[in-house]
């Protein structure tokens, strides 16, 4: 029974933090390409690119009516990479973390001297630490590999 109360709490917490993030979070938050299209009647010139608005077909000009105007491309990609990493450790990880280490403080504060209690408070508080560490040295690791595979340097954030 306590260990099911205990899961409750903490999923209800998880459910808290977690979904009011994902009910503001639209497609354009991530995906900053192909979101964009070309209203009716638009040509574009097959040689120079020029965009023009026409009720008619002009030569030289192909039809691109609601086709996407802003195409995603490999950096658009390394774009949303980064952007679901830096929500996953800023968003979600850090906030979780502060919530945990707070519980683990709580509860070696209350433990009145119990040694069992004491060694359950600190082991949260290594836990979430050792957790905490582990995310960052991920979010370390995969902007090192962006920046290697060309991603233009601007999501480093110090």
């Amino acid at each position: 029974m306590k260990n099911t109360s205990k899961f409750l709490l903490f999923i209800s917490l998880l459910l808290v933090l977690v979904f009011p993030s994902f009910s503001f979070a639209e497609s354009s938050r991530f995906i900053p390409c192909g979101t964009e299209r070309y209203p009716d009647n638009t040509f574009r010139n097959k040689t120079t690119g020029d965009i023009i608005s026409s009720t008619t077909k002009v030569e030289g000009y192909e039809d691109v009516s609601r086709q996407v105007s802003n195409p995603c491309g490999f950096n658009d990609l390394l774009v949303m990479v980064n952007k679901v990493i830096n929500y996953a450790l800023f968003v979600l990880f850090i906030p979780i973390a502060a919530i945990l280490f707070a519980y683990a403080g709580f509860m070696l504060i209350t433990s009145g001297g119990e040694v069992g209690k004491k060694k359950k408070a600190l082991s949260v508080f290594w836990n979430v630490g050792l957790g905490l560490v582990i995310a960052v040295a991920s979010w370390l690791i995969i902007s090192t590999l962006l920046s290697i595979v060309g991603y233009d340097g601007s999501w480093i954030g110090f």
